[in-house]
């Protein structure tokens, strides 16, 4: 009798701290689970450049605009999350994607082997030429474009750009000028400063629109795949990215923005 009693109360003891710890268990998930409902996600960085048009630029009312900005407004919207514009140079981007100091780098960025090592590329959304953009009364010559011709140029390009790179291989004895923005270029172009200006297709495009005394001729076979990136770490955010761009693709927004900016892309030329 003495030990059914005990054991009773044994048992009574031990439920009660089942209880007691079941009971604190609990109060710990509500919290936890509290805290995640009242803690939203960080907003989300993303690396835009403020001058290069149409893809990401500073608008006359002083607001960044572009077919960039654009597609990081789609984003947000998909993700649900709040997106923090970083302005930069255009070749600081990269390299804050991999300090972590930004989460998403969107400025028509060239998909390159070397830029793969550094960084990691979104399936591309437009394939785009590079463009030879030139004064209207040079048209003929360039048709013929002969290698005396050739050696005779002075070339321009933007520093930081694919067009750069270009001009550096294929232009290596010719004489070279950089400039900080595609604006300077094209005003050193117009002035007779320069011969041509190496530029991507949706660049060029632009200033086509404006200027009545310039015209384009293609450059090359290759096209670049533009693209964005994130940091290589970042499996998670790439993850969401892919199936945003996927969705994208399908619903048709892809490229209704892409033709809200770039009106004569075509994307199977």
């Amino acid at each position: 009798m003495f030990i059914k009693v005990i054991l009773n109360i044994t048992l009574t003891l031990m439920m009660d701290s089942m209880n007691y710890i079941f009971k604190i268990f609990r109060t710990l998930i509500f919290f936890v689970c509290l805290s995640c409902q009242i803690m939203p996600e960080e907003p989300l960085r993303i690396g835009v450049t403020k001058d290069y048009p149409p893809m990401a630029f500073t608008n006359k009312q002083g607001n960044l605009a572009g077919l960039e900005i654009d597609f990081a407004r789609l984003i947000s919207s998909h993700l649900d999350r709040e997106i923090i514009f970083v302005p930069l140079p255009f070749s600081e981007l990269l390299p804050n994607i991999q300090r972590k100091e930004i989460d998403l780098a969107m400025a028509g960025i060239s998909n390159t082997l070397d830029r793969s090592f550094n960084v990691n590329f979104l399936p591309a959304y437009a394939e785009v030429s590079t463009m030879l953009l030139i004064r209207r009364e040079q048209a003929n010559e360039f048709q013929k474009f002969t290698q005396q011709f050739k050696s005779r140029l002075i070339a321009g390009y933007k520093k930081n750009s694919t067009g750069g790179l270009i001009i550096n291989h294929e232009f290596n004895k010719n004489k070279q000028m950089a400039y900080d923005d595609t604006d300077q270029a094209v005003t050193a172009l117009l002035n007779k400063e320069i011969d041509f200006l190496l530029q991507e297709e949706p660049v060029v495009s632009q200033y086509l629109q404006t200027h009545d005394n310039l015209v384009a001729i293609p450059w090359g076979s290759n096209k670049e795949a533009l693209a964005w990136a994130v940091n290589h770490e970042n499996h998670a955010l790439y993850s969401s990215l892919n199936n945003i761009y996927l969705k994208m693709k399908v619903n048709g927004s892809l490229n209704k923005t892409i033709h809200k900016w770039m009106p004569s892309y075509n994307q199977g030329k």
